[in-house]
């Protein structure tokens, strides 16, 4: 289940509410990993002003959500405002090493997912929101046509019906000078 939308939060705002989170987990001797996905990933990239949560690749274990509750609490926020909802959006092979340190702490390592799966996620989610973060990711992608990205997808996303529009969709995004 998502949290519910509440006041936009940027990059470092967030952020300050993650180190938090990890403050408040148990020191039990295990270090949790939060690998990122969705707009907070792009908050921190500074490519977008702000979301409403933060979207884990990864089911929260209890311990991880009743630290994020307790966090959420303390500032207004909804108890899951960490929450892997976009979890089922996750391409085939989806692979979290391949991503940046966002944060590294004794408790919990939060990993920002690899751009290029975050924007073939975009792309399988196909929410209206997501079509402005395609333009804004782009350029930090390895992508360097549409083709590619269309043979990325089909390869991520293997049982999704073939999209014959889909090539201009994103090339409307992205501009067409990028081939297909």
């Amino acid at each position: 289940m998502a949290a519910e939308q509440g006041a936009p939060l940027d990059g470092p705002t967030l952020l300050g509410y993650v180190a938090e989170v990890a403050d408040a987990l148990p020191d039990d001797g295990v270090r949790r990993r939060l690998v990122v996905v969705g707009g907070a990933l792009l908050a921190w990239h500074e490519l977008r002003e702000s979301t409403h949560d933060v979207d884990s690749a990864e089911r929260l274990e209890p311990a991880f959500e009743a630290a994020v509750a307790q966090v959420g609490a303390r500032h207004g926020l909804a108890a899951t405002w960490i929450n892997a909802a976009a979890s089922r959006f996750l391409p085939v092979g989806f692979d979290p090493s391949g991503g940046e340190v966002i944060l590294d702490h004794p408790k919990l390592v939060v990993l920002g997912a690899d751009l290029d799966q975050v924007l073939l996620m975009k792309i399988f989610a196909g929410r209206e929101s997501d079509t402005d973060d395609l333009g804004r990711l782009w350029p930090l992608t390895t992508f360097t046509t549409i083709a590619e990205v269309l043979h990325a997808y089909r390869a991520a996303y293997p049982h999704d019906e073939d999209d014959p529009f889909l090539a201009s969709y994103l090339e409307g995004i992205v501009g067409e000078g990028n081939g297909t």
